[in-house]
């Protein structure tokens, strides 16, 4: 079975903000995230994508390419039942 994804669209963001950094949460040993970015929300391609096998940790955070309009977030390998959240989305706004 295929687990529903998560997309972010921020083509509303006020004019010349941009999405810098996102971070995940709850990331347990031998879960898998993958997340992926995407001009149009159409063509998406992968940012980051593992399985978490070591650290303490179970917060990562991810740059944001330029020009980034949609992030989508699917389960990626792992153990079953793997999950995730989206802790954080870090946004720059246009300088006054």
């Amino acid at each position: 079975t295929l687990s529903p994804s998560l997309v972010l669209n921020f083509t509303g963001l006020a004019a010349g903000s941009v999405v810098d950094s996102v971070t995940l949460g709850s990331l347990g040993l031998g879960e898998g995230y993958s997340m992926s970015s995407s001009a149009d929300g159409v063509t998406y391609s992968v940012m980051a994508k593992a399985t978490r096998t070591t650290g303490t940790s179970n917060v990562v955070a991810f740059p944001v390419r330029a020009g980034t309009n949609y992030l989508r977030f699917d389960q990626g390998a792992g153990i079953v039942g793997s999950d995730y959240v989206v802790v954080t989305v870090h946004v720059m706004l246009p300088k006054a």
